[in-house]
């Protein structure tokens, strides 16, 4: 299991590195690709068939999201697809007669949301630049790096045994600590953060939400009973498994960015 973990780690991470270090169409086409595929994990999660009216919809909105950054006019494009989904969404209940429930159409929109918004706000951040994005990405696997071994020599305490039993407060800290010290490297190193202060502002910001990512996405699969969110990556089960924390860490550093600005 480890032997095919490390396997997958190492063939998908260079792919992944290489098409963000590409950039341009390559890297948007890839972002596309992992949003459907995300999506419909997602959507068979609750059991909803891909070919379902209502989750072809969502998946539609998925798409109009993660174009965004793409757009000139970015904010009334965004607003335009948002609305556009609701109605579409929840006129679907109506069309079908009592077959597709509100909370049905519900569930999709949030996912469509959840899922589109945060690989939108990826694509966006390698716009702005690779030694941005990549720092983002290297804070990222810093945390997940330091609260794995922090938490296998020091971890005692469980920090939420509800939905995740494996993740202790010493993990948590030994992740936030290596996030931190990320970005310092990366400040140093291609100096996307601006100074070593902020670079270590944004590294703690980013210790505590990637794993508040994870979380979310384990206890979205303990609600549904399930162990991966899909099977697409051997030994690291799919998208969302893979790309939890990310999601939610590149809107959050989106937000805080334009907040500087």
């Amino acid at each position: 299991m480890l032997r095919t973990r490390v396997i997958t780690a190492f063939i998908g991470g260079a792919a992944f590195l290489g098409l963000v270090a590409a950039g341009g169409w390559p890297f948007a086409l890839m972002v596309l690709l992992l949003a459907t595929i995300g999506f419909l994990e997602f959507a068979r999660m609750d059991g909803r068939p891909v070919r379902r009216f209502d989750v072809v919809l969502a998946l539609i909105g998925v798409w109009g999201l993660v174009a965004t950054p793409l757009a000139a006019a970015s904010p009334a494009w965004l607003r335009g697809v948002l609305t556009g989904l609701v109605f579409a969404l929840f006129a679907v209940p109506v069309l079908t007669a009592g077959r597709i429930r509100v909370p049905d159409v519900a569930y999709l929109f949030f996912g469509a949301c959840y899922i589109g918004m945060g690989f939108a706000a990826f694509l966006s951040a390698r716009l702005e630049g690779l030694a941005g994005v990549l720092s983002v990405i290297a804070c990222v696997w810093a945390t997940d790096t330091g609260a794995y071994f922090a938490g296998r020599f020091w971890g005692r305490r469980k920090l939420w045994p509800a939905i995740s039993p494996n993740k202790t407060v010493e993990g948590f800290f030994g992740g936030l600590v290596s996030s931190v010290a990320a970005a310092a490297v990366a400040q140093t190193v291609g100096g996307a953060f601006g100074s070593l202060p902020l670079a270590m502002a944004f590294g703690a910001a980013i210790g505590v939400v990637a794993p508040l990512g994870d979380l979310m996405e384990s206890a979205l699969k303990r609600a549904y009973g399930v162990k991966d969110s899909g099977r697409l990556l051997p030994g690291h089960g799919g998208v969302l498994d893979r790309f939890d924390s990310l999601l939610l860490v590149f809107p959050v550093v989106e937000l805080l960015t334009a907040g500087l600005r």
